[in-house]
């Protein structure tokens, strides 16, 4: 049930479902060649090198910042689905077997999203083959969503993401710290999109009444060719140059009802505390930051 809602909203914004590794989800937004440009240079040596980078644009509705925009929302509809499906509440939050075993049990998820070069393909032998995606780019992916239990968010995102998203979009992120991963030789920014889940109404998600659906499998095949259909003229509306992906976002009823809570004052505060903590301000931070993790009605704040 809870794959079913992440495969159908990562598939609906252009993304692609790859395995699964132990609990987590491996997905995978893939630049388009068009997006990329190869750039030659030299080494040491005198031997040509080839460099392969994004290519950069002077306007904000490009296809580059519309697939980072999209794989954000992807993780942002997932939180806000499995937090407002009837269905997996009954089944899983209500259960009494997991309410017994595990203090204060709720379904949760937590995403980290990273960008940068992967080696995509068959990995494996005569015996086993599995497709996937080997790089230290994969593995800090990993561990941003590992570091969400840390912070205590939903979503990390890194600052190589955060670049490539439009200023309206960025406005709507939160700095919360700047780490030394494992595998990473330079510092990295990390990013969250604040959300409080408490007062979303329970409600029939698409996925339950896809799932509920009696269909012959004639009816069904038919059903996903006029949804396939319907979704790949989405995908052309999404990146075409001159549409941009924040309208999803400004005009998504969800995200208001998340975000209505945190006000100016609480993120002028955090940022206030957040400038003194990195720059050794040790009062000042702490004089902000324990006022922020309150400041919330009904809500703890994790970074703070």
């Amino acid at each position: 049930k809870v794959a079913l809602v992440v495969h159908f909203i990562v598939d609906k914004y252009a993304g692609s479902v790859n395995k699964n590794i132990g609990d987590c989800f491996l997905l995978v937004w893939k630049f388009q060649e068009n997006e990329i440009e190869k750039m030659f240079t030299y080494d040491d040596s005198g031997e040509i090198k080839k460099d392969i980078k994004l290519k950069t644009y002077k306007h904000e509705n490009n296809s580059i910042t519309s697939r980072c925009e999209l794989a954000v929302l992807s993780f942002i509809e997932i939180i806000i689905a499995i937090n407002k499906s009837k269905s997996l509440d009954v089944e899983y939050n209500q259960n009494p077997k997991l309410k017994s075993r595990i203090e204060n049990w709720k379904l949760n998820m937590g995403f980290g999203l990273h960008m940068g070069w992967a080696i995509e393909g068959a990995i494996g032998s005569d015996h086993k083959i599995d497709v996937s995606y080997l790089s230290p780019n994969v593995n800090l992916s990993s561990r941003l969503e590992a570091a969400t239990r840390q912070f205590g968010l939903n979503l990390l995102l890194s600052g190589q993401v955060y670049q490539h998203l439009s200023d309206d979009i960025k406005r709507m992120m939160r700095a919360v710290d700047v780490i030394n991963a494992k595998g990473s030789k330079q510092a990295m920014e990390l990013f969250t999109f604040d959300m409080n889940l408490k007062y979303l109404e329970r409600t029939e998600l698409i996925t339950d009444k896809i799932k509920e659906k009696d269909f012959s499998s004639d009816d069904f095949n038919g059903y996903m060719i006029e949804y396939r259909k319907k979704l790949n003229q989405f995908h052309d509306v999404i990146f075409k140059e001159n549409f941009s992906t924040k309208l999803l976002y400004m005009d998504h009823p969800d995200i208001k009802e998340v975000r209505k809570v945190f006000t100016k004052n609480f993120f002028e505060r955090w940022d206030e505390g957040f400038k003194a903590y990195r720059s050794g301000d040790w009062e000042t931070a702490y004089k902000c930051l324990s006022t922020t993790e309150k400041m919330i009605p009904g809500h703890e704040d994790g970074p703070s």
